[in-house]
């Protein structure tokens, strides 16, 4: 190296290791529209502060390494580096904190998906300072999203396909997933389709092994299909796995499906996308469809049906096929317990038990399975939803149903956090503004009081894309047995004067009719 050389490499530049959150821990840092925010999970290795840990996964998920270069120089780490903004504990574990990432846009190729993920999700797994890693929430900007091409069809597409609409998509992953002949691989699917299911689909491990190749499954498949459409007379489908070990070979099953069943066989990729909580908007693009799959049963239809919402894909492998009936009284069972739980979602009413009536398929399932349940509830703190926790705030604006709020107990008051009935008090006393934002008054029910409270809370623009936030709290049942009808009264002015009319409360007619009842 010439002394010139070696004079520029020193400048300003000093070798050695040093702390990450020197550099990458920025609990001061605003996080910016255009940041892709991320929460992991982290369980740092004995020793290791959990300031470090998160600094860790920010800066190897960066631009980041375990010792300082002098190339760092020739960059400018402010711009491109990733930032450790917020840490906080995990309630009720040892050791275990989530921390809040923000990654610059500039870091990410646009519209390719899997350098995203490379970054994000690549080797900081594999980083030997965490005992355990986990991510547990990604908020991917607009800016970012309308970069991508998004799924070819799309929800809507689907639909439109399989004519089915206004519920979840009812489908089963065909088991055992390797070792059936094709023949009896078919007949399985059939009989699934035959009592009630929309579609089946190839696990992803079956592809042409020996005991059963492409070809011969897609032949009786197809004839599954067409068999139970005649009998049932609604489409039906399959999702076969068209992978293959060339592109070649998948190019000849596709044109073979194409071909002879064109309508009624979809493919699908090897792996499966399968999504928990519906919370990105998909900005243009037609969005795909969240997936429940594994372990399931009837038992679980409400809370799926509650958590997913209509536009989404209940996959019930075992929980049809293991019904003590057989397949096909599985499958109704599946179908039974689906449409009484959307009708009493529509209703207000627990229609699942009074199904069983009248269905012995529904019953018997219920029987079998009736001590299995989630065994796990989803983490998700109530702190997630503190404005200090700044990155997030916005999902939450868009993530309450309308006429819904949510409330925080006042001190002393053993409240738990919760999405409150609205029922107004009077509104003159209680208007008035903190932080930018308008407060209103409302009664919200105590836990173990017969009495109402008053309490204050804060009221967000509410949206009708996402109504999942609720499952995620501890609260009443009866807390959501009026929601609809919560909607109709704050939906629209005339509605809410005439419930207040109704209630002896004219006089607050003009206070009402100045209000801007359109950002509920």
């Amino acid at each position: 190296m010439s002394p010139q050389t070696e004079t520029k490499a020193n400048v300003g530049f000093k070798a050695g290791v040093k702390d990450y959150k020197l550099t990458y821990y920025t609990p001061e840092y605003e996080t910016k529209d255009t940041d892709i925010l991320a929460a992991f999970r982290v369980t740092p290795q004995p020793g290791v502060p959990p300031e470090e840990a998160g600094a860790a996964v920010a800066a190897e998920s960066s631009t980041g390494t375990w010792t300082t270069v002098w190339t760092d120089g020739l960059t400018s780490l402010d711009r491109y580096k990733g930032r450790c903004y917020h840490i906080e504990p995990v309630v009720g574990e040892d050791n275990q904190y989530i921390a809040y990432v923000a990654y610059p846009l500039d870091l990410f190729e646009e519209g390719f998906v899997t350098n995203m993920f490379t970054s994000i999700v690549g080797n900081i797994f594999g980083f030997k300072a965490l005992r355990a890693l986990r991510l547990e929430d990604l908020r991917i900007p607009p800016t970012y999203s309308k970069t991508f091409q998004g799924p070819p069809h799309g929800i809507q597409v689907e639909r439109d396909k399989l004519n089915k609409y206004d519920r979840p998509l009812l489908g089963c992953t065909i088991k055992p997933k390797l070792g059936l002949s094709a023949k009896n691989y078919g007949r399985a699917c059939y009989e699934c389709l035959r009592g009630g299911l929309d579609f089946t689909k190839d696990d992803e491990n079956v592809n042409s092994q020996p005991f059963m190749r492409w070809r011969d499954r897609f032949v009786f498949c197809a004839e599954a299909i067409y068999k139970s459409q005649a009998e049932t007379g609604e489409i039906k489908g399959h999702y076969l796995n068209a992978t293959a070990g060339d592109s070649p070979q998948i190019l000849v099953w596709l044109i073979i499906a194409a071909t002879t069943a064109y309508f009624f066989t979809f493919t699908e990729q090897c792996m499966q996308l399968l999504i928990d909580r519906k919370i990105m908007d998909w900005v243009s693009m037609p969005g795909v469809i969240p997936v429940a799959s594994g372990g399931i049963h009837v038992w679980h239809m409400p809370a799926l049906t509650e958590i997913f919402g209509d536009d989404s894909v209940l996959q019930f492998g075992g929980g049809t096929l293991g019904h003590p009936w057989g397949n096909a009284p599985g499958a109704a069972a599946n179908r039974v317990a689906l449409e009484a739980c959307v009708q009493a979602r529509n209703e207000g009413r627990d229609l699942a038990r009074e199904a069983c009536k009248w269905s012995p398929e529904l019953a018997a399932a219920c029987e079998i399975w009736k001590v299995i349940k989630f065994e796990f509830e989803p983490y998700l703190q109530k702190k997630y939803y503190e404005p200090r926790c700044r990155g997030f705030e916005s999902l939450l604006a868009h993530s309450l149903p309308k006429g819904k709020g949510l409330y925080f107990p006042p001190e002393g008051r053993k409240t738990m956090i919760g999405i409150a009935d609205v029922k107004l008090l009077n509104l003159e006393k209680y208007m008035k503004k903190k932080g930018g934002r308008k407060f209103f008054g409302f009664m919200v029910k105590e836990e173990k009081e017969e009495n109402w409270g008053s309490v204050e809370f804060q009221v967000f623009s509410f949206t009708n894309k996402i109504r999942r936030l609720a499952s995620h709290l501890e609260l009443h049942k009866k807390d959501f047995s009026s929601e609809r009808g919560l909607r109709r009264l704050l939906g629209k002015r005339q509605r809410l004067l005439a419930y207040l009319a109704k209630k002896n409360r004219v006089r607050y007619k003009k206070l009402i009719s100045q209000l801007d009842i359109r950002e509920w």
